[in-house]
């Protein structure tokens, strides 16, 4: 990898790792307890950071969402934390919840967001 590439990526990865602990201790951790005060709203947080991390990295015709994947013999996925897909080549299918669902032919990897 080119050193500038190498710089930029390592600048990047830092400023998310400041972010995400930063993040962390104002937002959702209580010191008095020593625990998170709203666990799911902080793996929500986490998700979106590496979804905005990928977008800034990945080529144009790929986009990131969140959702759930489905096959034409009828299978659909559990709720992917982290969906790339063909931007050109996916259909908007969403709830009017805002659930959004992928053609298992247009994605191109999942992802899931564990502590």
């Amino acid at each position: 990898m080119h050193p500038v590439y190498q710089s930029l990526l390592r600048n990047r990865l830092e400023r998310l790792i400041l972010e995400f602990r930063h993040a962390a201790k104002e937002l959702y951790f209580d010191e008095s307890k020593g625990s998170l005060i709203h666990p799911g709203e902080f793996g929500t947080y986490r998700e979106s950071l590496i979804r905005e991390l990928l977008r800034e990295y990945l080529p144009n015709q790929f986009e990131v969402s969140t959702g759930f994947v489905v096959s034409s013999e009828g299978f659909t996925s559990k709720q992917c934390d982290i969906v790339i897909y063909h931007r050109d080549h996916t259909p908007t299918v969403r709830t009017p919840e805002n659930q959004r669902f992928f053609p298992i032919e247009t994605v191109v990897a999942i992802i899931e967001i564990k502590s």
